[in-house]
């Protein structure tokens, strides 16, 4: 029983709740890959958006400071 967990420690993923866990969101994760991928396309489309008005506010500052 020793050598077993031992072995399991050493070698292999130990039997435990946060194994199990970790385990089951990469299997969650792997079926679910194309909501990640639309998360992903969402947040760079968002940034975007966000640089452009970054960008806007600066030439705006720029426009009326001279800087």
């Amino acid at each position: 029983m020793c050598e077993n967990n031992f072995y399991k420690a050493l070698f292999g993923i130990p039997d435990t709740n946060l194994a199990k866990l970790i385990k089951f969101s990469q299997e969650r994760g792997s079926l679910y890959n194309e909501i990640y991928k639309r998360i992903n396309a969402d947040l760079d489309r968002k940034g975007l958006e966000k640089k452009k008005i970054r960008k806007q506010d600066k030439m705006y500052i720029a426009s009326q400071t001279g800087f």
